[in-house]
């Protein structure tokens, strides 16, 4: 069994950015603690993010960063219609607005206590919450069988997917993650 931490591949494409963040910021963000989101998702619109400094240009991919999003992905309508199987009860889709299309946050509501807090290179707060984890070790027994979760400890941090994801993904040539194998004890 593989599971992979996932990563936007901002370096090769395109950012986003909150169009109405200030306004949006205090019922959305915060509210990432792995619970539905549907009934109270407002309307989000997003913008390309500019940076003058860079003279590259980005493919849009069909996984997107969104500045102010990053504890979800965000996914295009095609990426949506291959992986739908795999989302299903792992999650929700809610709508985001960009350019006269629609791009889909995927709301990761499948939580999972698998930590390995021995093994894992852990960084706490003085009260002993979770800052970051700089090296995930997770504990194999405890490993669901979803294909996306998060860190129960951890609903604002990382995404984690199974290898049938991932295959997924490649299989179909997906573009704009970056996958991560985690380590996996006992």
């Amino acid at each position: 069994m593989a599971v992979f931490r996932i990563r936007k591949d901002v370096n090769r494409y395109e950012w986003l950015t909150l169009a109405n963040f200030d306004e949006v910021l205090e019922s959305v963000y915060q509210k990432f603690d792995g619970l539905p989101m549907k009934e109270s998702w407002p309307q989000l619109y997003v913008q390309s993010y500019p940076d003058e400094d860079d003279e590259t240009e980005c493919s849009s991919g069909d996984f997107r960063y969104v500045s102010g999003l990053s504890p979800g992905i965000v996914l295009s309508k095609h990426a949506v219609d291959v992986l739908g199987p795999l989302l299903v009860g792992n999650g929700e889709l809610l709508p985001i607005h960009y350019s006269g299309h629609t791009l889909f946050f995927f709301n990761v509501t499948c939580l999972a206590d698998v930590l390995n807090f021995d093994k894992s290179d852990i960084v706490c707060f003085s009260t002993g919450r979770i800052l970051t984890v700089e090296r995930y070790v997770f504990d194999a027994d405890k490993i669901p069988s979803n294909d996306l979760f998060k860190i129960a400890q951890m609903p604002l941090g990382d995404t984690f997917v199974s290898e049938k994801f991932k295959e997924m993904v490649e299989e179909n040539e997906l573009e704009g993650l970056l996958f991560h194998p985690v380590e996996i004890a006992g």
